[in-house]
């Protein structure tokens, strides 16, 4: 019992400090944010899902007192709840799978409900933030501009030669309104989607992991994450509400044909002596020419479509 606490608080504590609640304003730092729910799924992958919960609960505590009580619910909206479902819907979804099924199938599994419940989980803790808020779309929108325009005016103050007058400062706002919900929805499905293959990497090489994964590059999206997200493309034209949950649900599936397409990328390399330099030049481009990431999420379309994957398992299996 003590040591099942001992491991939920350092995992609580671990995800608390990468979501920047000890270095709050690094920008450095702020990339960590990525891999915060990574210790709570290590807890509740490795030991038990109970653990993922009760080191979530220990975080929200952290961040409560070391910043207060708003951060802290959005720390448990966007990395502990989460963590804690990753890890009882991964462990359901193996437990029903059977034994030895090949690769490719399981993958399609996982991409079909692992990945699919992130852009799922994005989307709807945008909009129970948003209707937290205001009720009133209308209200929201203002709420966050107004928000937007205080921050601007501060950095106006305190660096009298930033070009950040009246007129700038509105357009600003307009645009950072429009791009908000779906940035976060994108960033909350890419966290989860990275932190949970970092939390399997770790557990199997701990020999930790109760089940044994298919490799990362084997996990692909099913045909309908298409008409997912052209469904969300239209809703996202409605006014109100409905667009909201429109732009953040397009947002959130157009990350996950991203990763789709780094993964097809990676499997297609397989085997080739020049493996190593690809996959750096192409992450390479992807972190320094963020235009890259439309190729690899049309790539990653292409394949939810077309199964490019579907002759043969891979034959590595590393993660």
């Amino acid at each position: 019992m003590q040591q099942a606490v001992f491991i939920s608080m350092i995992a609580g504590v671990l995800s608390a400090g990468l979501y920047g609640v000890f270095t709050p304003g690094s920008l450095l730092l702020a990339p960590m944010m990525f891999i915060a729910p990574m210790p709570l799924m290590v807890a509740g992958l490795g030991w038990h899902p109970l653990l993922a919960a009760l080191g979530g609960l220990f975080g929200c505590l952290v961040v409560s007192f070391v910043i207060g009580s708003k951060v802290a619910l959005g720390f448990g909206l966007a990395v502990a709840l989460p963590a804690w479902l990753t890890v009882l819907g991964v462990l359901a979804l193996m437990r029903r799978l059977p034994a030895g099924a090949p690769a490719l199938a399981t993958g399609r599994v996982i991409g079909a409900y692992v990945l699919g419940g992130f852009a799922a989980y994005a989307t709807a803790t945008l909009l129970v933030g948003a209707l937290s808020v205001n009720v009133s779309f209308d209200g929201f929108e203002q709420a966050l501009s107004r928000t937007f325009e205080r921050m601007l005016a501060s950095m106006a103050r305190q660096s009298p030669g930033l070009p950040l007058d009246a007129d700038t400062i509105a357009r600003m706002s307009g645009i950072f309104v429009s791009v908000f919900v779906p940035l976060w929805a994108g960033i909350i499905a890419a966290m989860l989607a990275f932190s949970l293959w970092l939390a399997l990497r770790v557990l199997r090489r701990g020999e930790r992991l109760p089940f044994t994964p298919p490799p990362a590059y084997a996990v692909s999206l099913p045909r309908e994450s298409l008409i997912g997200f052209i469904g969300a493309l239209i809703l996202a034209q409605a006014p109100g509400y409905a667009g909201f949950v429109g732009a953040a649900a397009a947002a959130a599936i157009g990350v996950l044909f991203l990763l789709n397409g780094l993964a097809y990328l990676h499997w297609r390399t397989r085997g080739q002596a020049a493996r190593p330099l690809m996959l750096g030049l192409a992450w390479l481009a992807l972190l320094l020419f963020l235009p890259t990431a439309l190729v690899f999420s049309f790539v990653g379309g292409l394949d939810a479509a077309f199964d490019f994957r579907r002759s043969g398992d891979p034959s590595n299996p590393q993660i």
